[in-house]
């Protein structure tokens, strides 16, 4: 059985011009590399954001908990307040938390959109 990059290569190769059945196979293949893709990315930078949204939480409590012991925000205490700058800290980790939601979302969305696109479009010639 033939792997599926060959399957498409030997498609792209071939000298004459794709009949429409070979279009619109050409067209799937495409779309659900894509659509793959698209998951895998979406994993990667929700996961990332995630992780990012978790550090700041973890520096706003450790703000809160022990003020004197976080260096960085040293040049800040005289003029914003030790749990102002904890605030500020949270509120960077939840800021993060819509831009998850809007990748997930936008995800479940595109695979809806996506289905045959290019058929209904009138890209594959007849």
């Amino acid at each position: 059985m033939r792997r599926r990059g060959d399957r498409l290569r030997d498609l792209l190769q071939e000298d004459e011009p794709l009949d429409s059945v070979e279009q619109q196979e050409l067209v799937q293949e495409l779309e659900k590399q894509q659509e793959q893709q698209s998951k895998i990315w979406a994993v990667v930078w929700t996961a990332i954001l995630l992780l990012t949204a978790a550090s700041y939480s973890a520096l706003a409590w450790h703000q809160a908990a022990y003020p004197w012991h976080m260096k960085h925000h040293a040049n800040f205490y005289d003029t914003l307040g030790v749990y102002t700058l904890a605030a500020g800290e949270a509120c960077s980790g939840l800021s993060l938390l819509p831009a998850t939601w809007a990748i997930r979302r936008g995800l479940s969305s595109s695979a809806q959109i996506a289905g045959n696109s290019a058929t209904r479009a009138g890209f594959i010639m007849p």
